[in-house]
């Protein structure tokens, strides 16, 4: 009887002592729905983003990229009037931080972020973009659904 009690003690032991893993990696986090939140522009070039030179998305428009564990996703956008678009991407990431979001077959163009913030819920990236010589960097701010 001793025996069958040290066993069946041992077993249990066993049985709740396993955990499955966590994978907190950047691609395992990226994955998932991402609602765009807010916006803004380096207006002034110093390289940070003060709170005048960021906006938020209104309310009447939502736009969301969802990202697939497989290097794909979709992103999608309510617009005021009620007009839906929606548009596949390829995505790839490096570095842990240079994330590039490559749309097929849409009007959207290819996306060439950098990983500012990545939690579980959060998401900052930047991007830099030129117009008529002088340089830019836009921020985009995002929250999982």
């Amino acid at each position: 009887m001793r025996t069958l009690s040290i066993l069946t003690t041992i077993i249990m032991l066993s049985l709740f002592s396993c955990k499955k893993k966590t994978d907190d990696s950047p691609k395992a986090k990226l994955q998932g729905k991402w609602k765009t939140t807010t916006y803004g522009y380096d207006a002034n070039s110093n390289g940070t983003l003060e709170s005048n030179e960021t906006y938020p998305v209104a309310d009447s428009i939502t736009q969301y990229y969802s990202f697939s564990g497989d290097g794909t996703g979709t992103i999608s956008q309510n617009a005021s009037g009620g007009m839906t678009v929606s548009s596949p991407f390829t995505w790839t990431l490096t570095n842990n931080t240079d994330l590039v979001v490559q749309p097929t077959g849409s009007f959207y163009s290819t996306m060439n972020w950098k990983i500012q913030t990545l939690t579980s819920s959060d998401l900052s990236v930047t991007q830099t973009q030129s117009y008529g010589g002088a340089s830019s960097t836009i921020w985009i701010t995002f929250k999982k659904q």
